[in-house]
């Protein structure tokens, strides 16, 4: 846990180059729910769109979501719970191609969600993140 100061961590959010999202992957979406709502006081709401699991969370007082909170999505038995984050783009698709030319490899290539183009990448070194292409202007004003 961290608690802010002066700055509520990332500087800038919400537009390409910056953490646009974030997301708990768990195989046991109703008991994180409830951790997360009883120690942060995190408000959960019904994201139909995504999936019976999925959930968008909620800090006390806002209305903008803060991210979300869902199943593994398919991954493979045993993988662990972890905390999906996306980054911003200007064009998933040129993103991707940059990934590939740096020694990144495609995990899901782009495609078109009710939220914008994503893809799937995973790092040289093996971490995995996906890019959101972003319309900045739609995006809550998260600078603190």
């Amino acid at each position: 846990m961290w608690q802010a100061g002066d700055n509520i961590g990332a500087e800038v959010v919400n537009e390409p180059g910056a953490i646009t999202w974030d997301d708990l992957r768990t195989p046991d979406p109703d008991a994180a729910r409830a951790f997360y709502s009883a120690v942060f006081d995190y408000r959960t709401e019904a994201m139909p769109e995504a999936g019976d699991d999925d959930t968008l969370v909620h800090l006390p007082g806002d209305d903008a979501p803060a991210g979300g909170m869902g199943g593994m999505f398919g991954a493979p038995d045993g993988t662990p719970a972890h905390w999906v984050v996306y980054f911003g783009v200007a064009d998933a698709t040129a993103a991707v191609q940059v990934a590939e030319r740096h020694g990144g490899t495609v995990v899901a290539p782009p495609f078109d969600t009710p939220y914008g183009q994503m893809a799937g990448l995973m790092d040289p070194q093996g971490a995995m993140f996906w890019v959101a292409q972003v319309d900045t202007a739609a995006q809550p004003d998260r600078s603190g």
